[in-house]
């Protein structure tokens, strides 16, 4: 009788030496003195099932208590605990986590396999890293028909993702691309997760939406030519033919803020995915919502476009 989470230790260092499967976990076999007796592919399939509410609380406890110890040491270094990097300039103090969706084809019908909007059979998993570190950080796999536009989809996984760092969450930098957006989340940040307490600051970095009414405020924009030179150029000078200006015409969002537009000559690469009024204009207008104005870079417009790494 295999020890149930000695199984799911197993299972977690088969994939680190790349098992794809669960089958695999017999990658194992060939490390017995080290690892000992591993587990069958049966055993290993039936851990799994096993596995209910309670079981996945407990995984999560002891993912966050080996976080914990592993996150000791780099704190403790000389350089100090890593920091992410924003055109040069270190977010010194933030933790940064990322979250986006990604689809997995599914080569049969899998349970949860469902038709996806790019038009194959699978799943749409989502996850959040740690940026700071590379960590996967939480992940949660959905049906293929799960769209990233859902808020509570969105909000799920980045709270995941917090609980796993117990000692970083004060100051949390979101980033979401523009699939993720949605009010619930915004809102969701900016109450640092419903936490009253002042010592709480999280703010975003989020991709927005182009709708006719930020089209009306690019075209004020134009009318009243106050676009500025976008940052973002190589060695951190201005980028050539990129402008910014800050579209914040709207009510409703938490304080301080901003929604900040671009323009930039439409690449052939982006062609396909523009709107008919980008088309129209030989533009590209990427919009980013973000909150504070004054984090942390020298030039307004250098961190909100540095979204999610993951892809």
């Amino acid at each position: 009788m295999h020890d149930r989470g000695q199984v799911m230790v197993d299972l977690a260092v088969a994939i680190t030496l790349g098992a794809t499967c669960i089958r695999e976990v017999r990658l194992l076999e060939h490390q017995r003195p080290v690892f000992g007796p591993v587990a069958s592919f049966p055993t290993a399939w039936r851990a799994l099932v096993e596995v209910g509410e309670l079981g996945l609380r407990r995984i999560e406890r002891a993912r966050t208590a080996v976080r914990r110890h592993v996150h000791g040491p780099l704190r403790d270094r000389l350089e100090g605990f890593p920091e992410v990097e924003v055109k040069g300039v270190p977010l010194t103090g933030w933790t940064v986590i990322d979250s986006d969706g990604t689809l997995i084809a599914a080569p049969s019908e899998k349970e949860g396999a469902r038709g996806t909007y790019k038009g194959f059979l699978g799943h749409h998993v989502f996850v959040a890293t740690f940026d700071n570190t590379g960590e996967e950080l939480a992940a949660v796999l959905h049906p293929g028909n799960v769209t990233a536009k859902g808020a509570a989809v969105n909000i799920d996984v980045p709270t995941g993702a917090v609980a796993q760092l117990l000692w970083r969450r004060q100051q949390i930098l979101f980033r979401v691309d523009g699939a993720g957006f949605s009010h619930q989340l915004i809102n969701w940040i900016a109450s640092a997760g419903g936490r009253a307490s002042a010592t709480f600051r999280w703010e975003y970095s989020i991709g927005w939406s182009f709708t006719e009414r930020e089209q009306a405020a690019v075209s004020l924009r134009d009318k009243k030519n106050v676009w500025q030179p976008a940052g973002g150029g190589p060695d951190g000078d201005v980028r050539k033919d990129a402008l910014v200006a800050d579209i914040t015409d709207l009510t409703g969002w938490p304080k301080h803020h901003r929604v900040i537009a671009r323009k930039e000559p439409l690449h052939s690469c982006y062609v396909k995915d523009a709107s008919a009024y980008e088309v129209g204009k030989e533009m590209r207008t990427p919009h980013a919502a973000r909150r504070p104005p004054s984090l942390l870079l020298p030039g307004s417009d250098s961190w909100p476009w540095v979204f999610s790494r993951i892809g």
